[in-house]
């Protein structure tokens, strides 16, 4: 049956009420930042050093991600002029430190 305008037979869920599976998310997630946090730190702890420098900068990333890397390409291969003005401030005083 087609939905018709101003049909009130299904209420639908109400406001404010949390969908099933947004339930489960929150059951996973405190699973993930109580239990799991606990033993994954207990896992660390038992680490060689290069093991645990290892896994430590991976989980690092998720809680203060790398920077975006970028490149500086600059294919001018040509000459840099720089010119030189002279310059005063607005009370007439010139910089004291000559380039």
């Amino acid at each position: 049956m087609p939905f018709q305008k101003g049909h009130k037979l299904a209420t639908g869920r109400p406001k404010g009420s949390k969908d099933v599976k947004t339930g489960q998310w929150d059951v996973l997630g405190d699973y993930i930042t109580r239990k799991g946090a606990e033993r994954y730190l207990n896992a660390l702890i038992t680490l060689e050093d290069k093991d645990y420098v290892d896994r430590y900068e991976k989980v690092l990333e998720y809680f203060k991600p790398k920077l975006a890397r970028s490149d500086n390409k600059n294919d001018n291969t040509g000459e840099i002029n720089v010119n030189i003005v002279n310059y005063s401030d607005k009370h007439g005083h010139k910089p004291s430190a000559q380039i």
